[in-house]
């Protein structure tokens, strides 16, 4: 995980599909879990690398 700022973050999730499933059900798992846990939503951004990923 690297954090940019205060309010963004990179994670890499490649190699881990066979402990959380796709990168999709892995992002979608932690969204659910920021909104659970934190009650904030949250955005995010899938990419071959950070630049790609950033949703704007």
């Amino acid at each position: 995980m690297s954090t940019y700022s205060v309010d963004e973050s990179w994670i890499a999730l490649d190699a881990t599909a066979h402990l959380h499933g796709t990168i999709l059900k892995a992002v979608q798992r932690i969204q659910k879990d920021i909104l659970m846990q934190l009650r904030l939503p949250s955005v995010a951004g899938i990419g071959p690398n950070t630049y790609c990923g950033r949703r704007w």
